[in-house]
């Protein structure tokens, strides 16, 4: 199937890539800011996944987290975020029948949040839930140890656990007005892209609901240790090994570099 890849540098600062699939039955988003955990106070860590949360929910036009979602999801489309070191990111897909619908319930959740103080008393309960899970996951402990051994900012899992108690939702609202401004906001949109499609696409990135900000938010400048000695974690109550390799390098990958290292 080909597909023809479009790069589109709007008057507020937004960039994006189009993917014109002329057969596609489905249209992707996908909204990026650098809005990840670097970015918030180091007693206030987990500000920035909390918000990731809450923000695909209640807006003014849906005053309602469940309500929002049942719309959105009515005739099977489906929206999710994530939160990383640096990044948030919006994601939703929907049939090609509704992609005007889905298109505008997501501009205004992102752009239009309400934040509701009992919604954020749910979800924090949901995101402490959420990382007491991880605990038996042994390979992101080890990942996020080396990690924090190399220099990185990042904090391990039941640190965060421990710095939650510090958020309140008006920490959250503080982070969203400092991240999620059209400079600072990246889009990858997939479909069947006709001119008409493309053209009522811009036109309403290019008047996003949010401020238009100063620059893209820059990464830390993050330069990892050398480790004089092998990083070694120990947990009494297992009885198996778990091994985790991490490879820095002063350059981009190779493409068949990076396929080997990911086998």
């Amino acid at each position: 199937m080909k597909h023809l890849v479009t790069e589109h540098i709007l008057k507020n600062g937004a960039k994006g890539l189009f993917i014109h699939v002329p057969d596609a039955t489905v249209m992707g988003f996908e909204i990026n800011f650098r809005a990840g955990d670097f970015l918030a106070p180091p007693d206030k860590w987990e500000v920035a996944h909390l918000m990731e949360h809450l923000l695909l929910g209640a807006n003014e036009l849906i005053p309602r987290s469940r309500a929002f979602q049942a719309e959105f999801e009515k005739n099977g489309a489906y929206c999710n975020a994530s939160t990383g070191s640096y990044d948030i990111t919006y994601e939703a897909e929907c049939a090609d029948f509704e992609w005007k619908r889905i298109a505008e319930l997501l501009s205004v959740a992102i752009s239009k949040p309400l934040f509701l103080e009992d919604e954020f008393k749910a979800e924090y309960g949901n995101v402490r839930e959420e990382m007491i899970g991880r605990s038996n996951n042994h390979f992101r402990h080890l990942s996020l140890a080396l990690r924090q051994a190399y220099g990185y900012k990042v904090l391990t899992d039941q640190e965060r656990i421990k710095r939650m108690k510090n958020v309140t939702v008006e920490d959250v609202r503080k982070h969203y007005e400092k991240t999620h401004h059209t400079r600072n906001m990246r889009i990858v949109i997939s479909d069947k892209l006709t001119d008409a499609r493309t053209k009522f696409l811009l036109d309403s990135l290019e008047n996003f609901g949010t401020a238009q900000g100063n620059n893209r938010v820059e990464l830390p400048n993050e330069t990892p240790k050398v480790l004089k000695q092998r990083l070694a974690v120990t947990k009494r109550t297992r009885y198996n090994t778990h091994f985790n390799f991490t490879t820095l390098m002063k350059r981009q990958l190779q493409e068949k570099e990076d396929k080997y290292l990911g086998q």
